[in-house]
C-alpha cells in the first residue's frame, strides 16, 4: 500500500469518526431537549392536579361543614357522608400516589443506547 493510500484511508476514518461524533452529539442534544420538556410538562400538570385536589377537598369540607349545622337547609344522610369521606380519601391518596410516581420515577429502569453508547 502506498503512502497516499494510507493517508487517504486515515482521512476517511477520521471523517467517519467525526460524522459519528456529530450524530451522537445530535442525539444527546435531542435527548436533553426531551428531558427538559418532560420536566416542564410535569411541573405544569402537577400544579393543575394540585389545584384540582385542593378545590375538591374544599368542596367536600364545605359540604361536611354545612351538614353539621341544623340552621342551614343542607343535609346529607349518614351513608352519604361516609361515602363522601371514603371516596374523597381514596381519590386524594390515589391521585397523590399517581402524581408522585410519575414525577419521581426511577430512571434506572430506562437506559438509552445509541450505537453501543449508553446515556
Amino acid at each position: 500500500m502506498t503512502i497516499r493510500e494510507q493517508v487517504s484511508n486515515k482521512d476517511t476514518e477520521n471523517e467517519i469518526g467525526l460524522t459519528h461524533d456529530k450524530i451522537m452529539l445530535s442525539l444527546q442534544k435531542e435527548e436533553l431537549y426531551s428531558k427538559r420538556q418532560d420536566r416542564e410538562e410535569r411541573k405544569r400538570f402537577a400544579n393543575k392536579i394540585f389545584a384540582l385536589l385542593v378545590g375538591f377537598l374544599v368542596i367536600v369540607f364545605a359540604m361536611l361543614f354545612f351538614c353539621g349545622f341544623q340552621s342551614v337547609p343542607f343535609a346529607l344522610s349518614d351513608i352519604a357522608i361516609v361515602t363522601l369521606l371514603g371516596t374523597s380519601s381514596a381519590n386524594v391518596i390515589g391521585i397523590f400516589v399517581f402524581v408522585v410516581r410519575y414525577l419521581f420515577n426511577s430512571t434506572s429502569d430506562r437506559t438509552y443506547k445509541f450505537s453501543g453508547y449508553s446515556m
